[in-house]
């Protein structure tokens, strides 16, 4: 992680605004980066580390407060970040983000393993890729 990514961690983790609220920094490398680009849905695998803001409040009037703090991070880090997010840690992409961490190509492989094995959206509670089969129609 290069030194200007750091001061940008720090700069905004001492104006984290809840008691709360994680800033989990993992490192890669290892047998994440042994896996080729292309051989999971999951990319980003060449990356030194995640960052992730992880915000947790209590009283829900505080929302936009929080949120606020957690963009600002994000946004504020977007230079020195690869392309696309982790959406194991997010909660509130809109359709386009998603399909951009994954790529055109990911996507719509995952597009056809949601047709194939959940074309009703069942499980659609997440950052969801939607099917594109009908509605009840198994292949």
């Amino acid at each position: 992680m290069s030194d200007e990514a750091i001061d940008t961690i720090v700069v905004h983790a001492a104006k984290i605004s809840s008691p709360f609220t994680l800033l989990v920094i993992l490192p890669h490398g290892g047998a994440i980066s042994d896996v080729g680009e292309n051989e999971t849905a999951i990319g980003g695998r060449d990356a030194a580390c995640a960052v992730h803001a992880i915000s947790m409040w209590e009283n829900p009037a505080e929302s936009e407060t929080h949120i606020d703090w957690t963009r600002k991070l994000m946004q504020a880090m977007e230079p020195f970040t690869l392309p696309g997010i982790s959406l194991n840690f997010t909660s509130d992409q809109t359709e386009e983000k998603v399909k951009a961490s994954f790529g055109s190509e990911k996507y719509e492989r995952l597009v056809a393993l949601k047709n194939k094995y959940d074309p009703t959206n069942l499980f659609r509670l997440n950052q969801n890729i939607k099917p594109t089969a009908p509605s009840g129609v198994v292949s």
